[in-house]
């Protein structure tokens, strides 16, 4: 990508990339040369006149700040769909978000309750394909190397619905779920692809929004796969170079028998060892 395409790509007061000069050292061989990085904008979110966190963040768009807001607020359980917004203000040279909305009554863990992850099925081979097109690199990502890829995808056909880029991969979650709420996307039939490790706290943004299967080029914490355990969700990482790890809910992937066959013979077994210390 031109360089002066990256540099149009900024709001009004936000840098998306900036140049550095950098030592390059390869092999024994070493030199200046010129390179870019990613920013951090920082920017606050204001709802209903009440401070409710700041971010730093990638901003490539307005709309793009909007839905990192509209993601946020629906994660922590202030809002339930997109129409609660009532308004909008995004104040560009403060790096400020203004929304006034309908406050839902419920914190996220009830919101989350009432949404029933669904029962879909994903084959193996939609596991990589899907992988691979998330992290096929965006024109930010070739030029800076630093900012996660997030997608939303269908299941019911395999589609791509979203996709989102930040620095901070938290942000790139909450984007994508902003703008699925603005598209009427159904959570319940979707897949979370993730180019970064899936912490318990994006467990919980998946959790709230009711998304089933999550899918990750890297490592889950022990923490979110307890969680994703208990929720229900099917959760995948290291999906990389034709492997991958089932970490939950296995059910929904379509594997051959015998390994179903495995896993409740080793059930048995466990029952069994336990059975001896009682």
């Amino acid at each position: 990508m031109r360089n002066i395409e990256l540099q149009n790509m900024k709001l009004q007061n936000a840098e998306i990339i900036r140049k550095a000069q950098i030592i390059r050292a390869e092999g024994k061989n070493c030199g200046l040369r010129e390179d870019w990085l990613i920013a951090e904008y920082p920017f606050t979110l204001f709802g209903n006149g009440k401070y409710i966190r700041e971010f730093n963040c990638t901003p490539c768009s307005v709309r793009d700040l909007e839905e990192l807001c509209a993601g946020a607020l629906f994660t922590s359980g202030l809002i339930n769909c997109w129409e609660d917004i009532v308004s909008i203000e995004i104040g560009e040279r403060k790096g400020e978000g203004h929304f006034i909305y309908r406050e839902s009554g419920k914190c996220g863990q009830d919101a989350a309750a009432e949404r029933q992850v669904g029962e879909v099925q994903i084959s193996i081979e939609d596991v990589h394909r899907m992988m691979r097109e998330n992290l096929v690199p965006t024109r930010l990502f070739e030029e800076t190397g630093g900012v996660h890829m997030v997608s939303l995808y269908n299941l019911a056909d395999g589609t791509r619905l979203i996709k989102k880029e930040d620095a901070a991969r938290h942000n790139a979650v909450d984007k994508v779920i902003g703008a699925a709420l603005r598209n009427h996307a159904f959570f319940e039939t979707a897949a979370l692809i993730l180019s970064g490790r899936v912490s318990l706290d994006i467990l919980r943004k998946a959790r709230t929004a009711g998304i089933p299967v999550i899918l990750s080029k890297a490592a889950p914490t022990a923490q979110s796969v307890e969680a994703a355990d208990e929720a229900g969700i099917t959760l995948i990482g290291f999906i990389r170079e034709g492997r991958m790890n089932i970490y939950t809910h296995p059910q929904r992937v379509l594997l051959p028998d015998e390994v179903f066959g495995q896993m409740i013979r080793e059930r048995r077994r466990e029952t069994v060892r336990k059975s001896r210390y009682l």
